[in-house]
């Protein structure tokens, strides 16, 4: 995924030292990936120049007015999609536009599509395998969910709110550092697909609630994650390190 690996997490020191050494004043993420960073913050879906929407359903398939809950991520025990697939009838059900897109592959692959055949929702839940576009498939989706069990600094959560998605995400890791609560999206327990069902539902179901939540979303990676922004935050942890050493 353009050299993007969703499990990856971000050495934060080195990510910083490495971009402003390079260039002091790029406005690129704290992320895995700076180029790719740096793609989702300037995606001009947000400003009417790209119908990103309509341009990834018709690339997936999925029929005009179907509601996308997307995730990307490497399939992995600790991300838990399985929890995803489980909520899946639960949104279908309240919702039967629903249908959700994972991009991403791993070890638990075949295992998730046979349960979400077990479940009755193998035609609702796409497996895409790993992707070059995983911008403009966060751009189509609807509402962009974690539902991780373990958690670092989740670069897919980042680069989804930096596009304007909503988001739903389990309350583990640095997930509750990144996502403000009924601000930007909504946390929620992990390993509780009812509850992830419950979120996902309430954000499809609100349209202008949500369109609020992703363009907060959005403000809040270019007020928080910026490098300027992660770089003065950590001059002013090592000035404080350095004068409380010294007293």
């Amino acid at each position: 995924m353009n050299g993007f690996e969703p499990d990856a997490e971000a050495n934060l020191a080195d990510a910083v030292r490495a971009r402003a050494t390079a260039d002091p004043d790029a406005p690129a993420l704290i992320v895995g990936d700076a180029s790719l960073a740096d793609q989702a913050l300037s995606w001009r879906a947000l400003d009417g120049q790209v119908d990103a929407c309509a341009a990834g359903l018709l690339a997936l398939g999925l029929p005009a007015g179907a509601l996308v809950v997307g995730a990307v991520s490497r399939l992995a025990w600790k991300k838990a999609i399985a929890h995803l697939v489980q909520a899946t009838p639960r949104i279908v059900e309240a919702l039967p536009q629903a249908h959700v897109v994972i991009a991403g592959d791993g070890p638990l692959r075949a295992e998730l599509e046979g349960e979400a055949a077990a479940l009755g929702v193998a035609d609702r839940v796409r497996f895409l395998g790993s992707r070059e576009d995983s911008i403009e498939l966060m751009a189509a989706f609807d509402v962009f969910v974690l539902p991780s069990v373990v958690e670092g600094m989740s670069n897919a959560l980042i680069e989804a709110m930096a596009v304007g998605r909503p988001v739903v995400a389990t309350d583990v890791g640095g997930n509750s550092e990144v996502v403000a609560d009924g601000e930007t999206g909504f946390l929620v327990p992990p390993s509780a697909p009812d509850q992830l069902a419950a979120a996902i539902v309430k954000l499809l179901g609100a349209p202008e609630m949500a369109a609020e939540m992703g363009a907060a979303g959005r403000r809040r990676v270019i007020e928080h994650y910026r490098v300027d922004v992660m770089t003065r935050r950590i001059e002013a942890m090592y000035d404080a390190l350095l004068r409380e050493k010294a007293a």
